[in-house]
């Protein structure tokens, strides 16, 4: 199993520790049960609409606690950058990563003909 380790900009308190090194395991089947999808896939209203994905900022946060094994309320005491440094950690388990240049935020739009295939109208 991979693992990915994030370093704290602003430690949290993590079973009162001071956690300023969090490392994230990989996720499992069940870990996915528990906390769900981390990847939302949102449709337009038609066929010319357009489709995209996005991380599921609940199950995100529900994930980095089960994870890096801290109680929710560490999670919640993050600051931003620092979340969203955990967020990419955890999203590089399921192929959203910053590696190679690409943002974890970018956004690929997925556009439909009403055939059932969908292409990047990025190409």
């Amino acid at each position: 199993m991979s693992e990915a380790t994030v370093s704290l900009i602003q430690p949290v308190e993590a079973y009162g520790e001071a956690q300023k090194v969090l490392t994230f395991r990989e996720p499992t089947g069940k870990d996915i049960r528990l906390c769900g999808f981390p990847i939302k896939f949102l449709a337009g209203d038609g066929p010319e609409s357009p489709t995209y994905s996005m991380p599921d900022s609940g199950v995100v946060h529900a994930l980095i606690a089960r994870l890096a094994n801290i109680p929710p309320s560490a999670v919640d005491s993050m600051c931003l950058a620092d979340l969203v440094a955990c967020q990419t950690a955890v999203m590089g388990f399921f192929g959203e990563t910053t590696s190679g240049g690409t943002s974890s935020t970018d956004i690929t739009i997925l556009h439909g003909n009403g055939s059932g295939k969908l292409t990047d109208s990025s190409s």
